[in-house]
Order: C-alpha cells, then sequence, then structure tokens
C-alpha cells in the first residue's frame, strides 16, 4: 500500500526496501504542509484524494513497464488502481 501513497507524489520506477517508504512518505507530506505520515492516520485518504489522477498515471506507466510480469514479480508495480477506478463513482 505504501507503494500506492507514493505514487500520489511522483513516479518512481526503482524499487525500494519497505523501510524507505514511510520516511519517503513523511518527506512528501511535510512538502504540501500535512506533516508526518503515521500508520493508520484517519486523513490520508483527504491528503491522498488531489493526488488520486496523478497516482493512477504512475500505476499505469508502471503496470506498462512490467507489461507480461506477474504482480508478484512487478516491482515496483501495483494494481490498486484498478480498484480505485471501479470505486471513484461511489466516493
Amino acid at each position: 500500500m505504501f507503494g500506492w501513497f507514493l505514487l500520489h507524489f511522483s513516479y518512481f520506477q526503482s524499487d525500494i526496501d519497505r523501510k524507505e517508504y514511510w520516511p519517503k512518505l513523511t518527506e512528501w507530506m511535510e512538502s504540501i504542509g500535512k506533516g508526518k505520515y503515521s500508520k493508520g492516520r484517519e486523513d490520508m485518504y483527504n491528503i491522498l484524494r488531489p493526488f488520486m489522477d496523478q497516482a493512477i498515471r504512475n500505476a499505469k506507466n508502471l503496470e506498462k513497464i512490467n507489461d507480461g510480469r506477474p504482480p508478484a514479480n512487478s516491482s515496483p508495480g501495483t494494481k490498486v488502481y484498478e480498484l480505485i477506478e471501479k470505486l471513484r463513482p461511489y466516493l
């Protein structure tokens, strides 16, 4: 899920270790004046919502790079955008 969150703020093609997600999210959130990232923040949807189109575009670009690979072997990569696109009319 952290990778999906990061795609709201930037496009990245390199695989990063899970330990690097948290500091990167905090860095981006602080840069937009939203403070530090913490697990379970109840306002994450509201913070990420304005960047949702960017995240979907970034995820689709990653999918093109990972074409032909199963999701488990696509790193970085996410299919969360497919769920978001289905649910978006109800959000």
